[in-house]
């Protein structure tokens, strides 16, 4: 004999018939999947690229803005420095004027 009956390679091959299948769905699937994945993939980057985008900027806002708290600081200091000079000098006139009076 060499082999089995033609009613046993039937069913062999209706057997590889439905595992292909399912192989067939299978692959389908996974490159289905695949395909899912890659798009998701493709927009966190795009998400990613965006956010960096977005914080670049941010970033360079806050430090103008920083620029110009530093400018605003400089210019108060300043004007506090000259009012303390001004006090200053109105209280050594002031003393001057008191001292003139005493004297005479």
């Amino acid at each position: 004999k060499t082999g089995g009956s033609s009613e046993d390679f039937k069913a062999q091959l209706v057997k590889l018939r439905e595992d292909k299948n399912i192989a067939d769905n299978n692959l389908c699937d996974q490159i289905s999947a695949n395909k899912t994945l890659r798009a998701e993939n493709q927009r966190l980057q795009e998400l990613h690229s965006s956010l960096e985008l977005t914080s670049s900027l941010e970033v360079s806002k806050l430090e103008s803005e920083k620029g110009n708290l530093q400018k605003e600081k400089d210019t108060l200091q300043k004007d506090v420095s000259d009012a303390e000079s001004f006090i200053g000098k109105l209280y050594s006139t002031n003393t001057e004027v008191q001292q003139q009076r005493e004297d005479e």
